[in-house]
């Protein structure tokens, strides 16, 4: 190539280097940051000072311990090759029961402490509670991947 081709190219690679860096300089001022995503702190609400609170109860964890098993094991029977049907449906019922059981203690446990409560303090307690799970349910629905 020649000396002048060689400059033309230059001076065409310089102001196209320069086209794009203003371009992103230009963008960079005119356009806003981005926001930085929205956090979401899962911290239930507090209990009022005076509710007693129960050590953490060894029938929930064991029977929320069953459970997570459960899940487990179901899931490992459906990983092998040859699936026992008759196994899967007996892990799905052990499942349920465990998470009736489940659902059936922490019902009670609520129960337990709302009966500690004055009228307000249940408005104000179990109005934050529901606060939070409807915050939580916005937020996974919101975060969720998008399956093609």
């Amino acid at each position: 190539m020649t000396k002048r081709s060689l400059l033309i190219l230059l001076g065409i690679s310089f102001a196209f280097n320069l086209a794009v860096l203003g371009s992103l300089f230009w963008l960079r001022i005119t356009r806003p940051p981005l926001a930085p995503p929205k956090e979401f702190h899962m911290k239930r609400p507090p209990l009022p000072e005076h509710i007693v609170r129960r050590d953490r109860n060894p029938e929930i964890r064991r029977i929320r311990e069953l459970f997570e098993q459960s899940k487990l094991d179901l899931m490992h029977e459906l990983r092998k090759a040859e699936v026992d049907e008759a196994r899967v449906l007996a892990i799905i019922n052990s499942s349920l029961e465990a998470q009736n059981q489940l659902e059936r203690h922490l019902g009670e446990h609520l129960l337990h402490i709302r009966r500690q409560m004055t009228a307000e303090e249940a408005d104000e307690y179990f109005g934050k509670r529901i606060e939070f799970m409807q915050n939580r349910k916005e937020h996974t629905r919101h975060n969720r991947r998008k399956t093609p």
